[in-house]
């Protein structure tokens, strides 16, 4: 990318260069720590395709040679998409509908889970994106031994620990994160079971799933009125 100011005085020059070193500083995330940039495409609809990246290299202001330019600047930066997947900026999110029932329905789906508050409950969540994509899921309190599952792609996740009332636990599984933790920023990842997919569990596209229709499912116990379970994912693209 070429970027180029124009400047009128020495002081033009400075402001400016000033201004560029700041806006590409990555120390923008939270308590100064690394951030990635966005690189943005914008559609004649208003639609939106964006991308992550670092600053491979630039700026180098180096010296042009030529009096009548040396108060502007013009810089090339040279970025690099380190998870090269183009998305949606606009996050899509569902949640599920917790009833806890503690009725059987038949036919009997197993396995089954016995006690007050149980919920087991299905979403179909119509994924429009042309590249897999790794959700954010969130489970407010209380509910135990959580159990999130995506039938379509025969992955799952459970939690060896029951979640509290007052408690939310943000399962972040996205590219370089894959964290577990709580409102407080405590890890709970070593409360996953050994044998979920943590590290692969994802919202697939047509035609890994037919129709991009992906069938998601949450089971747990001591569920009331303030639980609640949400899945949270950008759309993302293969390319533009």
């Amino acid at each position: 990318m070429v970027h180029r100011r124009t400047g009128g005085c020495r002081e033009d020059y400075w402001d400016h260069r000033a201004s560029f070193v700041n806006a590409l500083r990555p120390n923008r995330g939270v308590g100064g720590c690394l951030q990635r940039a966005r690189l943005r495409k914008v559609f004649e609809d208003g639609s939106k395709r964006d991308l992550f990246v670092m600053i491979e290299k630039g700026p180098s202001f180096e010296p042009r040679g030529s009096n009548w330019d040396e108060w502007s600047i013009t810089e090339t930066i040279r970025f690099i998409a380190h998870d090269p997947i183009i998305f949606n900026p606009t996050q899509q999110s569902e949640s599920w509908v917790l009833a806890p029932s503690n009725q059987l329905v038949f036919p009997i789906t197993f396995p089954i889970l016995f006690g007050s508050g149980v919920i087991d409950d299905t979403l179909n969540v119509t994924y429009n994106g042309t590249w897999l994509t790794y959700p954010v899921i969130t489970i407010v309190g209380p509910l135990n031994g959580a159990l999130i599952t995506n039938n379509s792609t025969d992955e799952e996740i459970a939690l060896n620990f029951d979640v509290p009332t007052g408690t939310t636990i943000t399962m972040n599984l996205n590219y370089g994160a894959k964290t577990v933790v709580d409102q407080l920023g405590t890890s709970y990842i070593g409360s996953v079971s050994a044998d979920s997919d943590l590290a692969t569990f994802h919202i697939a596209p047509d035609p890994e799933v037919a129709g991009g229709v992906n069938e998601l499912a949450v089971t747990g116990g001591g569920a009331d009125a303030n639980t609640a379970v949400t899945v949270a994912w950008y759309d993302k693209y293969i390319g533009i």
